[in-house]
């Protein structure tokens, strides 16, 4: 679809979740399109040929990004650790797999980077120079931005907020740790530790609300783990502001508070602290993704108009 799309300012940006897939369609800086669709727990393969469906159907647009829930390595174009998407993601080579099937070099970016584009770029953080940046949903992912500039690191692992250990002997986590605040507060670890007792994140929460006693303790717990996990990570990085979104976010009672308390303590490490929500509800990542592609022209040249 053209839909009469600026080719020079338009970018279509996906979402690859372990939920979900996500699509937006930025003109400039309208968005002009979404959509979703149950990812395919099948493995890579089948992931890639509902990614190439995507790209497809959006023929009109100057760029495309893509990201998924783990890391992504710009300069080989390969996922490393993607710990909530079934199937054998490790040096997988997502960029030549959707090139072979879309003719499309795409940016690639990891989900919570692209959330954080879209949060500094259009959202709630438009006038932060420092924050830290977390998403919450079938796990939880981090971003780091310094001076307006987001942190990719090596291979793109800077600002794994998820990956902080916060209980050594805790449930083991998709990286090969344990007790990391991903495998306690998101979704998937909400869903495990309610034992049967909720089949969704929504779910549990539902049952907490309800006063359900177990439930209650679960998110607790889990809104435990990311104030530790936030204030771990603010505490190294000197950073005083603190962005939180994804699909659980809200659903969470008190956490911008909960969060706040726990940075209250190290104030005098890292100055008064500013939590907020993130101004994106839904396609937050998919938002970053096109932006992301539109930053990265010389990755999305279409080889086979």
């Amino acid at each position: 679809m053209s839909r009469g799309l600026d080719i020079q300012q338009s970018s279509l940006g996906i979402d690859v979740g372990g939920t979900n897939i996500k699509w937006a369609v930025l003109d400039g800086r309208k968005l002009v399109g979404s959509g979703s669709t149950p990812t395919d727990q099948g493995g890579e393969r089948p992931v890639v040929g509902q990614v190439a469906k995507v790209i497809g159907e959006w023929t009109g647009v100057g760029a495309v990004g893509v990201t998924v829930p783990g890391h992504v390595d710009d300069a080989t174009g390969r996922t490393g650790i993607v710990p909530n998407l079934p199937g054998q993601w490790r040096d997988f080579p997502l960029r030549d797999a959707l090139a072979q099937e879309t003719g499309w070099h795409v940016a690639l970016l990891n989900d919570a980077r692209a959330f954080a584009l879209a949060e500094l770029h259009l959202g709630a953080a438009t006038d932060l120079a420092d924050a830290l940046f977390v998403t919450l949903g079938t796990g939880v992912g981090g971003a780091v931005v310094l001076g307006r500039q987001l942190l990719g690191g090596a291979a793109g692992r800077a600002g794994e907020v998820g990956h902080i250990s916060v209980r050594p002997t805790g449930p083991p986590c998709g990286c090969g740790n344990r007790g990391c605040v991903d495998a306690i507060a998101g979704g998937a670890g909400l869903v495990r530790d309610a034992g049967g007792a909720a089949d969704t994140p929504a779910a549990v929460f539902s049952a907490a609300e309800r006063g359900d006693p177990a439930a209650a303790e679960v998110v607790e717990r889990a809104r435990d783990a990311i104030a530790y996990g936030v204030t771990n990570a603010c505490s190294l990085l000197g950073i005083s502001d603190v962005v939180l979104g994804g699909g659980l976010a809200r659903l969470y009672p008190d956490l911008t508070a909960a969060v706040g308390r726990h940075l209250a303590r190290v104030a005098p490490l890292i100055g008064p602290a500013r939590v907020r929500l993130a101004h994106f509800t839904d396609h937050s990542a998919a938002i970053g993704a096109a932006i992301g592609a539109r930053q990265t022209p010389d990755q999305t040249r279409l080889e086979h108009p």
